[in-house]
């Protein structure tokens, strides 16, 4: 036998017993290698962990990029689209208010003697005018007492061609238009009538006056003008010309269902240009359920 033999052999019967040895005599050491041995697996474990990890956030980061290019891809073509259809619009509803508030103030014009009548005197002194006991202020209304005057008004300023503006102009701004139109066109008709009859009924106390006005304005708007001695009729005239007017700004400026519309969208443009900026959006990134789990890591006990 050699001595390299010989040493071998000797090697293997020692060895263990040498190991024991080494252990009674440092008991901590079989503690200290199990625990390295542990983790230097889990530090592996989580090394490809982390690697697996990384390429799914990556690949979840591309993806989400690529759905929000193509959404916003859409969107600026649906914005350009209704932004075209929009400057189309205005321009008919800009052409719709001028033409109804210039038939508002040629109405108002035609009345206008009336109008006045009604402004400057009291009430016992319209009666008077009426009856035929008083003839100062009669120039005013003279030309009502012809039946024809009124008839001739209700053709002139009530004609069709107007109804082609109402698609463009908005459902109230139309419904004030038609109102302030004919608040005046029967109080042309109540003059002619009273005239006539040689008996006044005081416009405001009218059904049929009242009715019309109520559509548009509150009773407690009405209530008030009633209570004034003078002018009630043009206050509350003057109360619908000034809604006409302020609905009137919200129509030249464009439909309100599309100015909505537009601006969801632009909302939505600024988000999806945030979310490329930041490289995808929360929404389109893998959520925690959908990313690999993390295989179980070694605990030093097993």
């Amino acid at each position: 036998m050699t001595l390299q033999a010989i040493v071998w052999a000797a090697l293997a019967v020692w060895a263990p017993a040498a190991t024991v040895g080494v252990l009674k005599l440092f008991p901590g050491l079989a503690t200290k290698l199990l625990v390295e041995g542990v983790e230097q697996r889990n530090r592996k474990t989580l090394t490809a962990f982390k690697d697996e990890l990384d390429r799914a956030s990556s690949l979840a980061v591309e993806h989400a990029k690529g759905e929000i290019m193509g959404s916003y891809g859409t969107l600026k073509t649906s914005m350009d689209f209704l932004s075209a259809s929009q400057s189309g619009l205005r321009s008919h509803s800009v052409d719709a208010v001028k033409a109804l508030w210039g038939n508002m103030v040629a109405v108002r014009e035609a009345h206008s003697a009336l109008l006045t009548f009604e402004q400057i005197l009291t009430e016992e002194e319209k009666q008077s005018v009426f009856s035929g006991a008083d003839s100062r202020g009669l120039h005013f209304i003279e030309s009502y007492r012809a039946e024809n005057t009124h008839i001739a008004l209700s053709q002139q300023y009530g004609a069709p061609s107007y109804e082609a503006h109402r698609p463009f102009c908005g459902e109230r701004l139309w419904l004030i238009h038609v109102i302030h139109r004919n608040v005046l066109l029967r109080s042309g008709f109540l003059t002619h009538r009273g005239l006539v009859e040689r008996s006044r009924v005081p416009l405001l106390d009218d059904t049929g006056v009242l009715q019309l006005l109520g559509a548009v304005l509150s009773s407690k708007e009405i209530d008030e003008a009633k209570r004034l001695p003078l002018s009630g009729l043009a206050t509350l005239l003057g109360r619908l010309e000034a809604a006409f007017l302020q609905e009137a700004v919200t129509v030249m400026s464009g439909s309100k269902a599309v100015a909505e519309a537009l601006s969801d969208l632009q909302t939505t443009l600024l988000l999806q240009n945030d979310a490329i900026r930041r490289g995808g959006s929360a929404s389109g990134l893998a959520s925690a359920e959908q990313l690999p789990r993390p295989q179980r890591f070694i605990s030093v006990g097993e």
